[in-house]
């Protein structure tokens, strides 16, 4: 529910997809909208691999506190 209501609250990246809407119009608006949403599927695939990597290597959490 927390993720929720982050992910509907404004936030950094809505002023920046504002003011490329606000300055380069609507097409500007929606390539910044779906450039950020790139961005944080990028994210989230790069943080599930890395949990995944936890579970399959048993020294890796030894290695990455090193």
């Amino acid at each position: 529910m927390i993720c929720i209501m982050g992910a509907m609250s404004p936030g950094p990246s809505l002023a920046i997809i504002l003011r490329n809407t606000l300055s380069g119009g609507r097409t500007q608006g929606i390539m910044s909208g779906i450039g950020h949403g790139l961005g944080i599927t990028f994210y989230a695939v790069v943080a599930v691999s890395g949990l995944a990597l936890f579970n399959t290597i048993p020294h890796f959490f030894s290695v990455a506190q090193i």
